[in-house]
C-alpha cells in the first residue's frame, strides 16, 4: 500500500508528482479518493490523464521513428487527441449515470477527477509495445478492468453511494458509450476508439 502524497493533486510543472499520485490511487483507491480535492480546476487532472496516456504512446512512437520518422510522432498526436476526446465523453456518461441512476450528489469536475486520477494504471500499457499480440491483449484487458474498478471505487467514495450503485453507474456508462458509438460512428465517419497505444504504421504509410 502506497503512502498518501501530501497533496492529492498533480502539478504539471512538477511532473515528478505523477508517480506518487498514480501509486496511491492505484494501490489505495478509497483512501486516495477520500482525500482528493473535489474541485480546483480541470487542468491538473487532465494533465495527469495526458501523462498516463502519453507515455505509452510516446514509447510506441519511439519504436517506430527509426522506420517511419516524424510520421510516427504525427500518429501519436492523433491518437492522443482521439483518446482524450473519448475519455471526456465517457466521463460525461459516467457522471450522468451516477447522478440520475445512482442519485449521487457529484459534480462533473469531481467525476472527471476520479476518472483522470484513476488512469495512472495505464502506464502499465507500456508493456504492450514490447510484447507479442496475445500477452499484449491480456495486458490491455487487465488494465481496462482495473481502471473500471478504480472508477467505481472513486464514485463510491466521492458520491457516497453503495458499491452496487457505483458498479451499475459504470456499467450503464459503458452501455451508453457503445450505443452512442453504434449510432454516431457511421454518419460521422469515426474510427474505432483507440486502446492503449498508436497502431503500428504499415510499411506503405508515410
Amino acid at each position: 500500500m502506497a503512502a498518501m502524497p501530501p497533496a492529492m493533486e498533480f502539478h504539471w510543472r512538477r511532473p515528478q508528482t505523477f508517480v506518487p499520485l498514480a501509486m496511491a490511487a492505484t494501490t489505495s483507491p478509497r483512501a486516495f479518493f477520500a482525500a482528493m480535492p473535489r474541485d480546483g480546476g480541470w487542468l491538473p487532472p487532465l494533465a495527469f490523464l495526458l501523462v498516463a496516456q502519453g507515455i505509452p504512446a510516446l514509447v510506441q512512437a519511439g519504436l517506430q521513428i527509426p522506420q517511419h520518422g516524424l510520421a510516427a510522432l504525427v500518429g501519436m498526436a492523433t491518437f492522443l487527441l482521439k483518446r482524450m476526446t473519448y475519455c471526456l465523453v465517457f466521463t460525461g456518461l459516467i457522471w450522468l449515470m451516477a447522478r440520475f441512476a445512482a442519485r449521487a450528489s457529484i459534480g462533473f469536475e469531481t467525476t472527471l477527477r476520479v476518472f483522470c486520477y484513476s488512469s495512472g494504471i495505464w502506464i502499465a500499457s507500456v508493456a504492450v509495445s514490447l510484447l507479442s499480440l496475445a500477452p499484449a491483449a491480456l495486458v490491455i484487458v487487465l488494465v481496462v478492468l482495473y481502471h473500471l474498478y478504480l472508477i467505481q471505487a472513486g464514485l463510491q467514495v466521492v458520491g457516497d453511494i453503495p458499491t452496487f450503485q457505483a458498479i451499475l453507474s459504470v456499467l450503464l456508462a459503458i452501455v451508453a458509450f457503445m450505443l452512442l458509438w453504434v449510432f454516431l460512428a457511421p454518419p460521422l465517419g469515426l474510427t474505432p476508439p483507440p486502446t492503449a497505444s498508436p497502431p503500428p504504421l504499415s510499411p506503405g504509410q508515410p
